[in-house]
């Protein structure tokens, strides 16, 4: 059996069950799920060829952990004055 290593850069999960663009690259549950996190921030109109190419970039640029749900106003009041050096 071999090891379904996760293709997302700097990703060390192993094991990984689901395939994606075309079944060419595994991608693991965290990841995926910093993928769809991702997808949300995505125009309402695009192509399906840059469909494709968020998907590459996701896979190729951002680091697990980029895409982290922030779920009220608080966390992001805080994380906006923490990226923009803000009291």
């Amino acid at each position: 059996m071999g090891v379904l290593e996760c293709g997302r850069i700097k990703c060390e999960n192993i094991m990984c069950h689901k395939l994606i663009l075309g079944h060419k690259m595994y991608i693991c549950d965290e990841c995926w799920q910093e993928l769809l996190l991702y997808k949300q921030t995505w125009p309402n109109e695009m192509t399906v060829r840059n469909v494709r190419t968020r998907i590459e970039e996701f896979m190729d640029e951002h680091p697990p952990g980029t895409f982290v749900s922030i779920t009220n106003q608080d966390e992001i009041n805080e994380e906006f004055k923490r990226l923009t050096n803000s009291k």
